[in-house]
C-alpha cells in the first residue's frame, strides 16, 4: 500500500521541526515484559513474545519478539504502539515516513510484517504504510516506508504494529523466528514552505531504464538530495543536485546498475520532502 506521497504544510514564516510523536520509541522504559505505551500479545505466565534486550541499536534497549511453542501451538509476537482502546497515539502531523532499525531471523516463509496507519478524528483510516520483509538481517538495517495519504491529511491518531506471520497462510509462524525493533519514528517534516505555491515536479520516464529526469519550475534555485530505495526501504543509490538546467529546470539521473523492479524515489530539499514510487525495467 505504498503509492504516491506530496505533502507541504504552510504555518509559520520560520523554520520548524517536528518532533517525533512515538511514544517510547527507542523502548528504553519496560514495565514486566511490556514496552511501555505499547501493546503485545504477551499472557504471563503462559508465555511472552516480546521482551527486552540490551541488543539495541542505540540507547540500552530495543524490543524483541520471537515465536512461542504453547504446548504445540505456535504463538507469533505481536506489538503495537496504540492506547489500550485501540485508537493509538495522538498526531497532529500528517508525517510523510515512517523509520525504524530493525533485525530479523526468519523460518520457513515467514515475513517480518510492518504496518502503519493513520487515523482522522472520527477513527477512520486515511493513510498507510505497510511491508512484508522476508529477507533475514543479522545487524541492525533502516527501514524507511513512505506513508500514503489516499482520503486527506486530517490525522488525529496512528497506529503502528509489528508482526511475524507466514506468508503462504498455512500456519501462524514458525518455532525459531524473531525479530528485533529499536528507534522508531515518524518523520518527513523537517521544514515549512512559506509560499503558498505548490511546485509541481515530475518525475519521468515511469517505467524506466537507465535514466530518468527530474523537472519542475520551483527546483531552479533549491539544493536537492536525491535517495533511492528498494522495497525494502534499503538505500540503494544517493545524489547530492546543486545545479539545475536555468532554462529547463530539470536534472537527469542516471540509475545504477539495478535489478528490475519496484523502487521509490524521494526528493529532498530544505523546503520539502516528495517521494514517488517507479518501475525499473531491464531486458
Amino acid at each position: 500500500m505504498i503509492r504516491y506521497i506530496f505533502r507541504l504544510l504552510f504555518l509559520f514564516p520560520f523554520v520548524v521541526s517536528a518532533q517525533n510523536p512515538v511514544p517510547n520509541p527507542g523502548f528504553e522504559s519496560w514495565t514486566l515484559t511490556d514496552p511501555d505505551h505499547w501493546l503485545s500479545n504477551n499472557t504471563l505466565p503462559l508465555f511472552a513474545t516480546i521482551e527486552s534486550t540490551s541488543d539495541a541499536h542505540s540507547g540500552s534497549f530495543a524490543a524483541r519478539a520471537s515465536v512461542v511453542d504453547l504446548s504445540g501451538s505456535m504463538i507469533s509476537p505481536f506489538l503495537s504502539a496504540e492506547n489500550p482502546n485501540g485508537t493509538g497515539f495522538p498526531i497532529q502531523i500528517a508525517y510523510t515516513t515512517f523509520q525504524c532499525w530493525y533485525k530479523a531471523d526468519l523460518a520457513g516463509s515467514d515475513a517480518f510484517i510492518v504496518t502503519v496507519v493513520m487515523y482522522n478524528d472520527s477513527a477512520q483510516a486515511i493513510g498507510s504504510a505497510d511491508i512484508a520483509i522476508t529477507t533475514s538481517t543479522s545487524s541492525y538495517t533502516l527501514l524507511t516506508l513512505p506513508i500514503d495519504y489516499p482520503s486527506g491529511t486530517n490525522v488525529a491518531s496512528c497506529i503502528i504494529q509489528f508482526i511475524a506471520a507466514d506468508v503462504t497462510g498455512m500456519q501462524t509462524a514458525h518455532l525459531g523466528t524473531t525479530f528485533m525493533v529499536d528507534d522508531v519514528e515518524l518523520t518527513g517534516i523537517n521544514s515549512i514552505l512559506t509560499s503558498a505555491v505548490h511546485p509541481s515536479i515530475s518525475v519521468f520516464p515511469n517505467p524506466c531504464k537507465n535514466e530518468i529526469t527530474i523537472k519542475s519550475d520551483f527546483l531552479s534555485h533549491s539544493k536537492m538530495r536525491v535517495n533511492l530505495l528498494n522495497q525494502n526501504g534499503e538505500l540503494v543509490y544517493q545524489e547530492n543536485v546543486t545545479e539545475f538546467g536555468k532554462l529547463t529546470h530539470q536534472f537527469p539521473i542516471a540509475l545504477p546498475v539495478l535489478p528490475g523492479g519496484i523502487y521509490f524515489i524521494k526528493l529532498e530539499t530544505e523546503d520539502f520532502l516528495y517521494t514517488k514510487r517507479i518501475v525499473v525495467l531491464r531486458d
